[in-house]
């Protein structure tokens, strides 16, 4: 399958962001973009790069995502973004155009709204998270410009602590899935839930808790861990909770993590 991809907004135009959290809907979703392509990828479907660059205006950075859609034939378009709503508002839901324009869209809708909601989101609204079975917005470019079935994931609210407690403990990979899964559903939600005996053939690899390098300064120095343990990796990420900071890398294949864990002993465990 080929599929048209667009993370959040633009550099230029970030959309949504938050103070409470700490999120921007462009750097998240710009993020998630990265992990849907690489699983999707991995499992031999196309990504097209449906992003806008140095856009001018909102027009122009929503006609650069779909014009791209459209001239490479895609055979479905995902728009990924976050909502936001004053601190006051949480959940997941997907926008199509309507019930009959494409039953491709209603049917991926809901099986993307489905797996947020198995994750622990709220759905909105009460029609299992597909805003478009019970009220249609033809409005909006990102549905009605594609020619191919179009979809707004508004994964959840970025000034939303609810949101973020589910959101930040799980793992890039995993949200991507939940995406993912929606669209190709052969495609398992979690490495290990293939059902096959042989060992996954990909993983990636988290370290414990970083340790305070400063008495006053509560943060922790992480360039000299990357250079030394992630050295030949392309994406290291850093990771937070409650409790404190920690380093994730990307999917990688299962060689490398065991190659890694190795170097990282107790300090390390890998996750498929």
């Amino acid at each position: 399958m080929k599929i048209g991809l667009r993370g959040g907004h633009s550099e230029n135009h970030k959309g949504a962001s938050s103070d409470i959290t700490g999120y921007d809907e462009w750097s998240q979703m710009q993020e998630l973009y990265r992990n849907v392509k690489t699983v999707l990828e991995a499992y031999g479907h196309t990504v097209i790069d449906c992003n806008a660059y140095n856009s001018s205006s909102i027009n122009d950075e929503l006609t650069q995502g779909t014009s791209k859609a459209t001239n490479n034939g895609v055979d479905i378009f995902i728009s990924l973004h976050m909502n936001a709503f004053n601190g006051s508002a949480q959940g997941h839901e997907c926008w199509i155009f309507d019930e009959n324009r494409n039953t491709i869209a209603k049917d991926v809708a809901k099986r993307i709204a489905k797996n947020f909601g198995n994750h622990g989101f709220k759905l909105r609204p009460e029609n299992n998270g597909v805003k478009g079975m019970k009220q249609y917005n033809k409005n909006y470019h990102d549905l009605k410009a594609p020619i191919a079935p179009a979809i707004i994931v508004e994964t959840i609210f970025c000034d939303s602590l609810e949101d973020k407690k589910i959101w930040a403990p799980t793992s890039w990979d995993e949200l991507a899935r939940l995406v993912v899964n929606g669209i190709d559903p052969n495609i398992p939600l979690m490495l290990n839930d293939s059902k096959k005996s042989k060992e996954p053939s990909e993983g990636y690899v988290v370290t414990g808790y970083l340790d305070k390098q400063l008495k006053n300064y509560d943060g922790a120095e992480v360039a000299g861990a990357i250079r030394y343990y992630f050295k030949d990796i392309d994406r290291v990420y850093i990771r937070s909770n409650s409790i404190g900071m920690w380093l994730e890398t990307q999917l990688l294949p299962m060689d490398k993590c065991k190659e890694i864990k190795e170097l990282l002993g107790s300090w390390g465990k890998i996750r498929c």
